[in-house]
Parts: C-alpha cells; structure tokens; sequence
C-alpha cells in the first residue's frame, strides 16, 4: 500500500456489514478510542478496533517491550524490543488502515496530559498494569468529569473479565478502596471475580501480598479479555444499550468453563 489513496474503506470492512449496518459502520469510523496502557490487553484492543473500522485513536504508554512480554503482547517480537509500546502500537494502527488518525502519548497517562488524552474520545480503555492503580485514578477521575465509561479488561489463566466504570456509578477508588490503591495490595477477586480452578494459590497470594508482580495469564485471555470488552462497548456505543458496570461483574473462564455476569 503505497499512499493513503489506495485504502478502499468501504471494501476493508464489507465484512462486516450484516453484524452491523451501514449506518452503524460509519458511526464505527468516526468513533474516537482512548487507550491506557499498550501491552497484552491495550495492544488487542487497538487490533480489535481498528479491525472493526475505527480511525481514531489516542493511545499511551510509558513502558518498552521486554522478552517476559512474548507470551501475551502480540505487538511484542525480536523486532520491537526496548521500543515504546505506544510507538509500536501506534505503527501497527496504521499499518491497518493508514487513514486513521493517532495520537501518541508516550509519557504514559499523567495528570498534566489526561485532558488531552481523554479529548473527543467515545469510550476509554484502562490496560494499565494491574501494580500501576495509581496511574488509573487518574484516568478513572478524569473520566468521570468528562462523562465518559471506563472499560477495564483483566485476564487470568483462561480466563478474562471486564469491569465497567459508569461516570455515575461506583467509583474506582471506593470500588478498591484508598489503601489498594496506595499501595497496590488488591484482593485478586476485585478484578477477577473467578479465580479458575487450576490457578496456583501461591501465586496468587503473592499478588495479594503486593510480592508478585502480575497476574498469570496467556495470550488466548488477553484475546478473550478484549473480545468481550468490545461487545460492551460497541453494544453501548452501537445499541444503546447500558454495560454491566461494577459493583456488577462479567467474567468467563474457558478452561473451567464458568461465566459471570
């Protein structure tokens, strides 16, 4: 694809008119998505959107691909270690659809930027770390001034779950309360409401303990995770229609073969 000029819109996503209608397609095209963080879960997000026909994007991210990224972030290969994930998202975004429009925040999310992070967007992706509560109070209360519904995928094991924040519902911090978020100690089952059969317990005390770093998951949950998260948000968006939104959850685990909602 040499220039802009050669993308046919309308033959990239024919596909999928019957799941949605034309009119539906173009709201798709204008819509604006803003997305927190650019691993496992942010990475498939920007895939999944732009795939379905979005071309606008703010996406952000402070962190630079490491190997203990191969399992799960598909935007993670010998080629994009030590970049920026926002960057390399970024680049991928348009290697799709070169008429989409990105804005790259590569400080990650902060005070002094999420004004202009949250700017004209339509729906908002939190997949900051897990370990990384503070950087989503700022975004959580910033969306909440703006209006706007956060969309917060987690996966564990097989399994994935999404929490939706309504700006009028249930806060973040009194969904975690103060303390979790000071410091990053989190009960495992306020972001996975389904702790999947075959998960090591230790492992997962140890994120509890605040002495583990990550929750174990595979890349098929990340798939998982933001599949489910797109049919909330587009059903929203598209239909109207309200999101499970906490205190309410929506989990499924394939493995167990267990669905919350």
């Amino acid at each position: 694809m040499s220039n802009n000029m050669d993308f046919d819109y309308a033959e990239a996503f024919e596909r999928n008119i019957g799941v949605f209608s034309l009119e539906e397609q173009e709201k798709l095209k204008k819509l604006k998505i803003a997305i927190a963080g650019c691993g496992g879960m942010g990475g498939q997000a920007a895939q999944q959107f732009v795939r379905l026909g979005v071309e606008g994007f703010n996406v952000a991210d402070f962190d630079i691909y490491n190997v203990c990224n191969i399992n799960n972030q598909f935007d993670s290969n010998t080629s994009t270690m030590g970049r920026n994930k926002a960057e390399v998202v970024s680049e991928h975004i348009l290697e799709v659809n070169p008429n989409a429009n990105v804005t790259v925040f590569n400080q990650g999310v902060t005070k002094e930027n999420v004004n202009d992070f949250l700017s004209d967007v339509d729906i908002v992706v939190d997949a900051i770390d897990y370990n990384n509560q503070k950087d989503s109070l700022i975004l959580h209360m910033a969306a909440r001034k703006m209006n706007l519904f956060v969309f917060a995928p987690q996966a564990i094991g097989f399994g994935a779950s999404v929490l939706v924040f309504d700006p009028k519902g249930v806060a973040l911090e009194d969904f975690l309360g103060a303390a979790a978020i000071n410091t990053n100690i989190i009960d495992v089952e306020k972001f996975s409401p389904y702790i999947p059969s075959y998960a090591d317990p230790k492992v997962i005390k140890e994120i509890e303990l605040g002495t583990g770093k990550y929750l174990p998951n595979i890349a098929v949950a990340q798939c998982l995770g933001i599949a489910m998260l797109t049919a909330e948000a587009l059903a929203y968006i598209l239909k109207n229609r309200k999101p499970t939104c906490v205190p309410n959850k929506f989990a499924i685990d394939l493995w167990d073969k267990v669905l919350i909602s």
